[in-house]
């Protein structure tokens, strides 16, 4: 679980992951509860591996949606983040 994950995290980046959640869907007021999150990792990871082109991402993320989200019967909210500008 979650709690599991982060039991050992300090807690100044907790702090600024809370700050930067409040940031980022200010316009809302609040986490979407429907949310999928991509992290493109592109950047310094092409060291180490092929990387995935964007097409994958986007297939990968579709594969996550229920038929109500696919056809836009139903919202969901996708945030999608990157270190790489080309991403």
């Amino acid at each position: 679980t979650a709690e599991w994950l982060f039991q050992n995290v300090s807690s100044i980046v907790i702090r600024e992951a809370e700050r930067q959640i409040r940031s980022t869907f200010r316009n809302l007021g609040r986490v979407p509860s429907k949310l999928i999150t991509v992290h493109v990792r592109w950047g310094d990871k092409s060291k180490e591996m092929l990387l995935a082109g964007i097409h994958e991402y986007i297939e990968a993320t579709k594969k996550l949606l229920t038929e109500l989200e696919r056809t836009g019967d139903e919202k969901v909210h996708i945030y999608v983040t990157s270190e790489d500008p080309l991403a």
